[in-house]
């Protein structure tokens, strides 16, 4: 791979930044870039095709003298064995750069969000954690959370503390109690059953949901809203505190 022709795509991404933050350390794109868009049109010999599907993305990026680091893992489990993941990742382009992506579930679903000038200081790193999830990525152009994960694995906690995360966290449940009708009462379900049985809480939770289907699910629905309106707020720090207890450290 052409590393001067992916350098110089990257830094065009960010010639004209949407926004930046933290006294202009944090550059913010017109749109989040591709990242295997980057490496397909930096390619180029066939060799390199093959090393992009033999390494990996991330692999392919390292062996030009980029190296890549997983900063933090978000996990939700559903049925079975399936667990969807998304993450926040940093790749070193030198000294005085780095690119932060956003990884989907598939290798090569790999966004640049953001590029770090200068040192990824603590500072740096958890302003851009919390004004990532401030309002679900909306500023960055992507959508993070459907709901929160089940698992935060946060592998960088020098650079982004846990009491970040969780002060940014609870933000998103205050932005989502509007955006997304987030439901209080979910959560504490879904605290309580994950409590009882680590690993089978969703067949819990969808055998209740079955109960609800054959009843009156708009008498259930009208419920919730009325649960939802008597909730204090310290109520709501409660539920949010048990939810965080569980789900944060590694999955």
């Amino acid at each position: 791979m052409n590393r001067e022709k992916a350098k110089s795509l990257i830094e065009a991404a960010f010639r004209a930044p949407k926004a930046r933050l933290h006294r202009g350390a944090i550059l913010i794109p017109a749109e989040p870039l591709d990242m295997l868009t980057v490496a397909k049109s930096a390619i180029e010999r066939e060799e390199e095709q093959d090393d992009l599907y033999d390494l990996g993305l991330d692999g392919l990026y390292e062996s030009v003298g980029w190296p890549h680091e997983s900063l933090i893992s978000f996990y939700w489990q559903s049925l079975g064995p399936c667990v969807w993941q998304s993450g926040l990742n940093s790749l070193q382009l030198g000294e005085d750069a780095a690119l932060i992506s956003r990884s989907g579930d598939s290798w090569d679903d790999k966004k640049g969000v953001a590029l770090v000038k200068g040192p990824s200081t603590p500072e740096v790193m958890s302003t851009l954690f919390k004004a990532l999830i401030s309002e679900n990525g909306a500023a960055f152009g992507v959508e993070l959370f459907g709901s929160l994960p089940s698992n935060t694995h946060n592998k960088s906690e020098e650079l982004i503390p846990e009491k970040i995360v969780r002060a940014a966290y609870w933000d998103w449940m205050m932005w989502a109690e509007n955006a997304l009708d987030v439901d209080w009462s979910g959560m504490a379900e879904e605290v309580s059953a994950r409590a009882r049985s680590p690993i089978m809480y969703p067949l819990d939770l969808l055998k209740k949901f079955g109960e609800i289907v054959n009843g009156d699910p708009h008498a259930w629905l009208e419920e919730r809203d009325k649960q939802k309106e008597r909730l204090s707020v310290r109520a709501k720090h409660a539920i949010f505190d048990a939810y965080f207890k569980q789900s944060y450290g590694p999955y």
